[in-house]
Order: structure tokens, then sequence, then C-alpha cells
């Protein structure tokens, strides 16, 4: 008789040539908590026939204690659904346990995992389920990698314009007069940001079966607000304590607690420099929230061509009315934003329609790589023409206009390259082997508090010594923090992170 797991949703058992209806797998092999140590993915794979009676393969992935699942394959014989039973009971038989760790709608939505919408359905009702990998649904491990990416350039555009003013005479690398005007143009990192959190929002919000704005705002509030605010709690106390005792202070304070503080000029950059952009980021979930319904229809495309035409709009109307020194203020806006935002959106849609799912079989990448080759030309076109910019960035009419869109549509493509390429071992490895991914995990808790510690070691260690000593002084003491930060504030308040 075949164990009590091994029956149909009806209580009837399952014998091995049983057909088995889509929605069935997870409920037919549940992941109760007595098993929450073993990791079990059951996946249909490529049907072999167009026909109704096409046969599946079942894919066990168990975790053996590395980071790589073993997979064992079943076949399926022409003209039926065959679950290999055997197989399966195999893998139990031969698992290793594993650390306990309930997976909650919650990582849905924080972008980091996307599940079938049975094991999402299971995970909401309480049963714990954990996947490892899915083509075109598991955890997108490598856009860590262009968190990493993202966060790498702000760093440098950052120790680029910040040593020079504070330790006057000296430069960040050493480098020449042309590496240091090209260094000036790597804020692009914060454009691959937005784009990224377009794609993450925009898939977090399609992804449920049924929407809850409020289990996405919660989601939303505790992934960002803990560490900004114990950030923004030490830099107040640690480099501007008079703001406590002055009522411009409290005030000021207070926008930045509302993330409302992008919208004033003087409360811009009056805490901490990079704290401006996470004021756009809210701004765009609270947008999402709006416009979920639309966003969430069959024609919600339409959404991703109005942001860019409301962007587009909006900096023409810049041109035209904004005085020159006033720009970057009006141009750095929401509504000049949602172009970038739009075209993570536009990869969100693709990913959740199954078009970035590489064929089952021997892989032939040929589109991923293609998306990949052509991300890169395009960022290499548009850092080329910053760089050859003869005037500001801010005067030069068609760089306005169109150069974001065109800086989106390249990281755009980037993501969808790693998106498809995401299960390809080679390119795994490839990308693990820079670092990159290990630091995109940091990347928010960075983000926040790399500034800060150049301005503290600045004012308590002025004599730090120049060149190669001091920048890795530096870099090891925003790692280590960014570090402390993620591991007891991020991810005590979220999980997922």
């Amino acid at each position: 008789m075949l164990p009590p797991a091994l029956r149909s949703p009806s209580g009837q058992p399952l014998h091995p040539n049983s057909t088995l209806k889509p929605g069935e797998m997870q409920r037919v092999f549940p992941c109760s908590p007595t098993s929450l140590h073993r990791t079990l993915d059951f996946e249909r794979a490529t049907r072999l026939h167009a026909d109704r009676n096409a046969s599946f393969a079942l894919r066990c992935h168990i975790e053996r204690g590395d980071p790589r699942p073993t997979q064992v394959e079943s076949t399926a014989a022409s003209g039926n659904r065959r679950v290999l039973i055997n197989s399966w009971l195999e893998c139990i038989s031969e698992s290793r346990p594993l650390r306990r760790q309930a997976l909650t709608s919650a990582s849905l939505q924080d972008g980091s995992s996307a599940l079938p919408n049975s094991v999402a359905a299971s995970a909401e009702q309480g049963t714990d389920a954990r996947i490892l990998s899915l083509p075109g649904g598991g955890r997108l491990d490598l856009l860590d990698g262009l968190r990493g990416l993202a966060i790498g350039l702000v760093l440098v555009y950052h120790l680029h314009e910040y040593i020079p003013r504070l330790w006057p005479g000296q430069s960040a690398f050493g480098e020449g007069p042309y590496l240091a005007h090209a260094m000036g143009f790597l804020w692009v990192g914060v454009d691959l940001f937005y784009v990224l959190s377009g794609f993450f929002i925009g898939y977090a919000v399609l992804r449920p079966a049924e929407w809850k704005p409020g289990k996405f705002l919660l989601n939303r509030v505790t992934r960002i607000l803990p560490a900004y605010y114990v950030s923004m709690a030490l830099v107040i106390i640690l480099l501007q304590p008079a703001m406590l005792t002055s009522s411009h202070g409290w005030v000021d304070t207070l926008l930045h607690v509302l993330m409302v503080h992008q919208l004033q000029q003087w409360t811009m950059f009056s805490i901490n420099g990079p704290y401006w952009t996470l004021g756009i980021e809210f701004s765009f979930y609270l947008l999402m929230i709006a416009l979920a319904p639309a966003w969430r229809h069959p024609r919600g495309w339409v959404l991703i061509g109005a942001f860019i035409v409301l962007s587009f709009a909006w900096n023409a109307g810049l041109l035209v009315a904004v005085p020159v020194d006033q720009r970057f203020f009006v141009g750095v806006q929401l509504p000049a934003s949602l172009q970038e935002f739009a075209m993570g959106m536009w990869v969100a849609r693709l990913h959740r329609a199954g078009r970035l799912q590489l064929p089952a079989g021997p892989a032939h990448p040929g589109w991923a790589v293609a998306c990949l080759g052509a991300g890169v030309s395009i960022l290499v076109f548009c850092m080329h023409h910053f760089i050859a910019l003869t005037t500001d960035y801010w005067q030069h009419s068609p760089t306005v206009l169109w150069s974001r869109i065109l800086l989106s549509g390249g990281f755009a493509l980037l993501i969808s390259g790693f998106v498809q390429l995401n299960s390809t071992r080679g390119f795994s490895r490839i990308v693990r082997a820079t670092g990159l991914p290990a630091l995109g995990r940091i990347s928010f808790s960075l983000y926040l508090v790399h500034v800060p510690i150049i301005l503290l070691l600045h004012r308590h260690f002025p004599a730090l010594p120049p060149g190669a000593p001091r920048l890795a002084i530096l870099v090891f003491a925003m790692l280590l923090t960014a570090w402390a930060g993620h591991r007891w504030v991020e991810r005590r308040w979220h999980p997922s992170a």
C-alpha cells in the first residue's frame, strides 16, 4: 500500500500511471510541518506532444547540503501522464536535512521569489513550502548581481566625488582626466536601481491570484523603512546633532520620516544625500497600489506606454519652463523617472507571461545572449555620449529628452538576459565569481551608509593615509557596516531580504 502522502486529493491511492490535473501536484505531495527540513520542487516539464494526452515529466530537486540542488528527472511515456513514485521515494531517502526556513508570501511581493500558484496558495494558508528553482519562476538569484553592479557604480561615483572635496588635491583612484570625467557619470547606477525596482514591483503586483494592497504595502514598509529609519537616526546623532535642538531640524526630520523630503529643495540632500531616491521609490510604490487594477488587467501593457509618454512630456516641459539651475530638482521627480520604472515593468510583464523562459532540453540561449549584447551596446553608447558632451547634461535638450529612456532600455535588456539565463549553470558561475551577487544582497544597507561612513571617517580621522590605504579603510568600513545593517536590521524585519 502506498504511503498516505501519495494519495489523490479525494483520498484514493495514487497509481503510478494515474493522470493528475495541473493543480493537483501540490496537494498530492504536500510539504507537511514534519518535513519542512526537506525541500522538494515538483515541476511540470514541457509537453512532449500537443494533444491532451501528452506526457509530463516530474523534476525533483533535492538540496544535499551544497548550493546546487540535485535534479532527478523522471521519464514519461508518450500518451499518458506518468508519475515516477519510486524516484520520488528514492529522493526522500537520500535527502539531507536542511535548515528550517518557512516561506511566506511576503517574499513574493518583495520580488525576490516567484512561485507557482498552488504553492503560493498553500503558503498563504499556512502550509510551509520552499522552492529552490523554477524555469521562469524561481528565485532570480542572478539579479542580485545586477543589484551589486548598481551599488558598485554608485559607490565608485561617490568616492570619486567626495574624496577630492574632503581631502583637497587628492583623488580616490588616482585616475587621469579622461577616466575622472567618465566616473562623473556613474550616477547611472541609480537608474539601474529604478529599472530593477520596476521589474520587482511590477511583478509583485502581477503575481498574486488575489490582489491585497494592504499586504503589499506592509511588505514594502517592512522592507524599506526599518533600515532607513535606523540609519537616519544614527546619521542625525553622529553627524548632525544640532537638528535635534531646532524646529527647522525637526521639520526636516519629519519630512524624511514621511518620505516626502525629495519634494523640497532644502530637504532633498539635508540629512544624507542618497536618501532622495528613496522618496522617489516610495512614491512609485504608492502609485502602483493605486494603479494595480489597471496593471493587472490583460491590457495592462498600456500603462507602460502611458508612463513613458508622461515622462517625455514632463522632460519637454522642463526644457521650456524650468531654469537650468532648477532642472535637476524637477527632472528627477517621479514623473520624470516613470520611464525607468516602466522599462522594468515591461520585463516583468514578459516574465509573468513566460516569454523569458529558455526551452526545455539542451538550452540554446541565443535570445538571452542577444539581449545581453544589445543591452551592453546601448549602455556603452550612452556612456560615450555622456563623456562626449561639451555642455552640462541639463543644458543639452536631446540628452534630457532621450538619454534616460535609452539607458533604462539597455538596463531592461540586461535584466531580461539575466532572467533567461538564471538557471544556466555556466552563466551563474561566472556571475557569482565576480562577487556582485554577494554585494547585491547587502546593497540596500550599503546604499544607506556609504556616504555617512565617508563623512564620519573624515571628521574623526582626517589624516588617513592617502591613496590605496585610505580607500581600503573606507570600503572595509562601508562593507562591514552594511553587512551588520543587513544582518540585524533588514532581516530582522524582513527575513527574505
